[in-house]
């Protein structure tokens, strides 16, 4: 399998995927700026994303396709169809009965979550995340399918998926607006309309490709009881990473109102190159990974670990210089429009210029994470997770009080360090650092500094009064600093040697 192609196959499709969720940050910040309504409806998201993130991703792929690309490889598809169908059964009873009750008991839920929310903020959370969180029931089956089609070799589709989720919330808001109705309502229904066309088109996609799972039953036997119990520190270690991400919610919802929007927002614009670099190149790798362990080809597995670390961070370091330097014209772009004000614009792009530092750690994160899962070690990224929550934890009591906003965006980033750090030194001793890519790392990060340094001598000029242009011009200035920034990296990279993608296969062959 080409490392290349596949990394760019999963990049392409969740940057379309992640564009369609710039549209519709776009949207809810000129529809709603930040609020009380805004808050309300970020927060009933986030909490139904939360076991979305918790029980039907990361763990489950990574628990779920080694076992099932085994069945499938050496039993046969009859068997592989079975524990699927098994697997999501049982998937779906659970996340309904967990629906069920936390409906029931939402305000408990909101307030465990956001403490700060009282008064329009409760009332109007309570409404919208009770829509919102029958939501995890679709994603049961959207995570099976998903481990399938990576299994089968479609990356792809799995990755264009989100694009409906973010198409529905942005049909929504614009529906909402043409026709006056309540736009927390209107998106929160939207939202789990999507989930269910996300359910239709994805088993609809796996029945073209001849894999057809349906509902049993009878959904215990031996590889189920297997799978759960590899996911049960998967699942710790996704519950400790959403609860790190509801503890920084909980600390911005004791700030003034609209502290939860401001960190949405920020974290929305880094998610854009988040995940295409990190988080869908990570799932995508698990099952390269484990086919060359299974196979022990372990010299191909060295090849294959240090491409994604090239690959990754030479996307990853000039991403994260743009996000830092150019962070005001780039949220000014983004949100700066409708209820959003200056001072808000000021905000956010702070906020996100600090946690981009944090960019390249978490890419490779991601990475070291799929390494682990792929050589059944669960506990590693675990270990990592717990001490990535208390340090932040920790930081969040010194630097809030202090900082303020920008406090919670220190906390994370110091943490993200100090955490991967742990998960480098405690990773499999098969995937080992080649010369090779210390040689291309070394010249990745003096391009990013020389990038850095031309944007940094450029930007004030060129940006003057950014914030007050009509919304195509700054798209004009935007998009022509970016694509000038991105020819001057490309070029610095070829007069350094790394972009010189034939040259580095060969070497990588030897």
């Amino acid at each position: 399998m080409n490392i290349f192609k596949l990394l760019t196959t999963v990049g392409f499709f969740t940057l379309l995927s992640r564009f369609t969720g710039f549209i519709r940050t776009v949207c809810l910040s000129a529809f709603l700026g930040a609020s009380v309504a805004s808050d309300a409806l970020v927060m009933a998201i986030r909490i139904a994303n939360f076991l979305r993130k918790v029980l039907a991703e990361g763990a489950f792929n990574a628990c779920f396709v080694p076992i099932f690309s085994k069945v499938l490889n050496i039993e046969g598809k009859d068997n592989a169809r079975e524990l699927a169908s098994k697997i999501y059964s049982l998937l779906l009873m659970i996340t309904i009965f967990i629906s069920v009750i936390v409906v029931f008991f939402y305000p408990i839920v909101l307030k465990l979550f956001a403490p700060g929310f009282n008064g329009d903020r409760m009332s109007l959370g309570v409404l919208y995340g009770r829509i919102c969180f029958p939501f995890i029931i679709s994603t049961t089956t959207v995570a099976v399918f998903s481990g399938i089609l990576n299994t089968l070799g479609k990356f792809g589709i799995p990755a264009f998926f989100q694009v409906f989720v973010n198409l529905g919330s942005i049909f929504a808001m614009i529906l909402a607006y043409y026709y006056d109705l309540d736009q927390g309502i209107v998106v929160s229904i939207g939202f789990l309309v999507t989930g269910v066309l996300q359910v239709a088109i994805i088993k609809s996609y796996a029945t073209k490709n001849n894999f057809v799972v349906d509902f049993r039953f009878n959904f215990l036997s031996p590889k189920i009881t297997l799978i759960f119990k590899n996911m049960i520190p998967g699942i710790i270690s996704s519950g400790i990473w959403q609860i790190n991400l509801l503890i920084d919610s909980r600390f911005a919802s004791t700030l003034t109102s609209g502290g939860v929007s401001y960190i949405f927002y920020a974290d929305q614009i880094l998610q854009l190159p988040l995940a295409t670099l990190g988080i869908a190149i990570g799932s995508a790798l698990v099952p390269v990974f484990s086919r060359s362990i299974n196979l022990k080809k372990f010299k191909q597995l060295r090849i294959d670990f240090n491409k994604s670390l090239a690959f990754s961070f030479g996307m990853a370091f000039p991403a994260t210089v743009g996000l830092v330097v150019l962070s005001f014209p780039i949220v000014a772009f983004i949100i700066g429009r409708g209820k959003v004000t200056l001072e808000d614009v000021k905000i956010v792009s702070d906020l996100l210029s600090v946690f981009a530092f944090a960019l390249p750690a978490y890419v490779l994160n991601k990475i070291l994470i799929a390494a682990c899962f792929s050589d059944s070690d669960t506990k590693t990224p675990l270990y990592s997770t717990t001490l990535n929550m208390i340090v932040n934890v920790t930081l969040l009591f010194f630097f809030v009080p202090k900082f303020s906003y920008i406090g919670i965006a220190l906390s994370n980033t110091v943490a993200a360090y100090v955490s991967v750090l742990y998960l480098y030194i405690k990773k499999p001793l098969k995937f080992k650092i080649l010369k090779l890519f210390k040689g291309i790392l070394l010249k990745q990060i003096i391009v990013s500094g020389i990038l850095a340094g031309i944007l940094m001598l450029t930007s004030d000029y060129i940006f003057d009064g950014f914030y007050d242009y009509g919304f195509l011009y700054k798209l004009l200035i935007l998009g022509v600093v970016i694509l000038i920034a991105i020819g001057i990296y490309c070029a610095l990279g070829v007069v350094f040697g790394f972009f010189n993608q034939s040259k580095i296969r060969m070497e990588f062959k030897k």
